[in-house]
């Protein structure tokens, strides 16, 4: 009797700390198998796929799958989940050694959801030690292709495995969590891939949550396609996730509602893999602090286009850490609350051709402070292109919003509308930047430029001003007020035709200059003169 009411408490005590922790790893209601049981080995040398299938199609629905801790599990083909049933897979610290294997480990078929949960499934992969020591991009470790209810991969180290979990087609309520390790080198590989053939919104992946994520690609790199692949997916949470390395492509977003915070991706080494890109495209995107890709070696093209982002915090779309082959951001709708970088270029690099148009640019917030472009000393932008671009300050703005040294910089056809400077400039050059066509309107700040800068036809920024100004009988110079917003590079005079004495410019400012005759003709005479930023 008292063995009896001493493990009725302990079975109760149990039940009770599970409830109040929220513990995952709680099974209360499973049955656990261990896979020894079922003739599997495990013994790191035996190839124990048929084993493990003949186990899963006998184990009851609602079961946990153990497997031996500190033991090899060897795995050369691939392992059906039937339908009917729910399954937790525990690897509890066994390693799987999936060198031999050329499909995917673990397949659960379309339209996954046992009959005991309704229509609602639930599987759960946890604890597991991967590699594959001559992997390639057909090995795949897990793919769900179909599942209305929860999917939870958790807990997951693999080494040179070029796919790692797969959810395509219909998934809710999915789980990707402490996935850790190092991607192999091949090139069609993509560790996490959610997506759906479905169109955007109605099905794909929804309410995702990939968190807790770090890869290098194996052996230096560069790694496989991308670390991260998102498509036609819902509701995806993205929460600390870092990618360092050298890869072909960083992570790609599109057609997909998608949330990220504290994501960084790193690229740097010495290899430079110029076909590498980082597409984001027509996807809706918030977040708050976060780096969407830094670099310190060439890492070919950053594309963001036809999406909507949304960010509560600091931003920095691209901060180029290296020298880099192009960024083209346009069609985009970018609403900011704090302070935000669109691109950053880090002192003593060169970013090629960056394309910023048609994007909308809107920031709300008293300490906003807006950088389209910045370049520090020693750093170069080549074929710098910025056209049609609006950006509206709902605040009251604390930094530049260009920053630019430029070799070929060329700031066109934007719309600067509503924007106070409290500090800092508009636009500040150290050289060779081109500013056309653009429209200042209830615009404060100043605008520093250098010589050579060609400055014209700005609507709301005077940069070319004609006019005349008349030396008084007697006297041999005057000063004219130019009207330019800044300091003109140029200034052209002329008498009448009938003046023969010359002319000379000197103390030219920001709003005056003074016109010198070395003679008098004999009454007041007329100049004529042109100021040019």
């Amino acid at each position: 009797m008292k063995m009896t009411t001493t493990w009725n408490r302990i079975l109760l005590a149990s039940i009770l700390w599970c409830g109040l922790t929220l513990n995952s790893f709680c099974y209360a209601t499973d049955e656990a198998s261990n896979v020894l049981d079922y003739n599997v080995l495990c013994d790191g040398t035996t190839d124990d796929t048929n084993a493990i299938q003949a186990m899963v199609n006998t184990v009851p629905t609602n079961t946990r799958i153990v497997w031996p801790n500190g033991r090899t599990c060897k795995i050369n083909g691939t392992i059906s989940i039937p339908s009917d049933k729910q399954f937790v897979l525990d690897g509890n610290g066994c390693k799987f050694d999936l060198t031999g294997n050329t499909g995917t480990v673990f397949t659960f078929p379309p339209a996954y959801h046992p009959p005991s949960y309704g229509p609602y499934g639930k599987i759960e992969i946890r604890n597991m030690d991967v590699t594959a020591s001559a992997a390639n991009t057909s090995t795949l470790l897990v793919q769900i292709s179909d599942c209305p209810g929860k999917v939870v991969v958790q807990n997951i180290f693999f080494t040179n495995l070029a796919n790692v979990v797969w959810l395509l087609g219909n998934c809710y309520l999915s789980i990707i969590d402490n996935v850790r390790g190092y991607p192999s080198n091949y090139g069609g590989g993509i560790p996490i891939k959610l997506t759906s053939s479905d169109a955007f919104p109605t099905w794909g992946p929804n309410n995702s949550m990939i968190s807790n994520i770090w890869m290098q690609p194996f052996s230096g790199g560069p790694g496989p396609q991308c670390p991260i692949y998102i498509n036609y997916s819902n509701g995806v949470n993205i929460k600390n996730v870092e990618m360092e390395g050298v890869w072909q492509n960083g992570i790609t977003i599109l057609n997909s509602i998608v949330n990220m915070t504290g994501v960084w991706l790193h690229y740097y080494g010495n290899d430079v893999y110029t076909s590498s890109t980082v597409t984001i495209d027509n996807a809706h995107i918030t977040g708050h602090n976060f780096t969407m890709l830094t670099t310190d070696t060439a890492v070919g093209t950053f594309i963001l286009k036809d999406s909507y982002i949304d960010y509560a915090g600091a931003l920095v779309m691209l901060y180029v850490a290296g020298n880099s082959d192009k960024v083209d951001i346009h069609d985009n709708t970018i609403k900011l609350t704090g302070v935000y970088t669109a691109v950053r270029i880090n002192p003593n690099y060169t970013l090629h051709d960056l394309f910023m148009h048609h994007n909308h640019f809107e920031g709300h917030g008293d300490t906003l402070g807006g950088l389209a472009v910045e370049v520090p000393s020693n750093s170069t932008v080549e074929r710098l292109k910025i056209n049609d671009n609006t950006f509206y300050n709902m605040g009251n703005s604390t930094g530049y919003f260009f920053l630019v040294k430029a070799v070929d910089g060329q700031i066109n056809d934007n719309i600067f509308n509503t924007i106070t400077m409290s500090s800092g400039h508009m636009f500040y050059s150290y050289g060779n930047v081109q500013l056309k066509r653009n429209i200042f309107n209830n615009c404060t700040g100043t605008f520093a430029f250098a010589a050579g800068d060609v400055v014209k036809d700005n609507t709301g920024y005077v940069t070319e001003n004609t006019g005349t100004a008349t030396i008084v009988d007697g006297t041999s110079s005057i000063v004219v007020t130019h009207g330019l917003t800044a300091t003109p590079t140029k200034v052209f005079v002329e008498g009448s035709t009938s003046d023969t004495t010359s002319l000379y410019v000197d103390t030219i400012g920001s709003t005056q200059f003074t016109i010198h005759s070395s003679g008098n003709v004999g009454g007041n005479r007329t100049i004529y003169w042109r100021a040019e930023k």
